[in-house]
């Protein structure tokens, strides 16, 4: 459940450094947990230390309802600001599975301070089973992928999970490395099941 929530906090790449994604909005996310978070933009974009700080925020206190780890939305960061105009449009990524951490390469938005600071402030208990109230944007695309998924369309999660069997803090690390090339609007097709989030 972590991991569905942090790959959907994951930034989309667009075609130029310093181009924002522009939100899905061909379906509607079926859980409130998803449905409530947006993802990260490209570092170089307007406003995006503000922007992706906020929504690691808002990642943190919707993985600490659902009694997970809040500090793990720290994983949802992005690389660091490419330079506009980068005929290659790479900026600062890399190619290789899970670089940005292996090559330490991963920008936090927000201190473990800050996130369990928000996570107070909003009142969140972990384990809550209420989806938490946030200040930004809804987002209304559905995506999810498991922790090892290769390509997240051909993943999208179709089987639920009964409650007692969940592992809220599961790895994110290959959610997070292979979200860097997927389109959510190529997974229009896909939903997740109301039990699993």
């Amino acid at each position: 459940m972590t991991a569905a929530l942090v790959y959907r906090a994951l930034e989309r790449n667009t075609g130029a450094v310093g181009q924002a994604s522009v939100l899905c909005t061909a379906v509607q996310a079926v859980n409130p947990e998803i449905a409530a978070l947006s993802q990260h933009q490209d570092p170089a974009s307007t406003d995006a230390a503000a922007t992706n700080k906020q929504i690691t925020l808002d990642l943190a206190l919707q993985i600490a309802s659902i009694g997970g780890d809040p500090t793990i939305a720290l994983q949802s960061g992005t690389f660091a600001p490419g330079t506009i105009g980068d005929p290659t449009a790479k900026g600062n990524s890399c190619d290789t599975e899970d670089c940005i951490f292996s090559q330490n390469l991963l920008v936090e938005d927000a201190t473990e301070d800050e996130i369990n600071a928000a996570v107070v402030s909003a009142g969140v208990s972990t384990g809550a089973s209420a989806t938490v109230a946030i200040t930004s944007a809804a987002a209304t695309e559905v995506v999810a992928a498991t922790s090892a998924a290769a390509n997240p369309c051909d993943t999208i999660a179709a089987e639920t999970t009964t409650g007692a069997e969940v592992d809220t803090t599961a790895s994110v690390t290959s959610a997070a490395a292979v979200a860097t090339d997927s389109n959510v609007c190529d997974c229009a097709s896909a939903t997740v099941v109301g039990s699993q989030i």
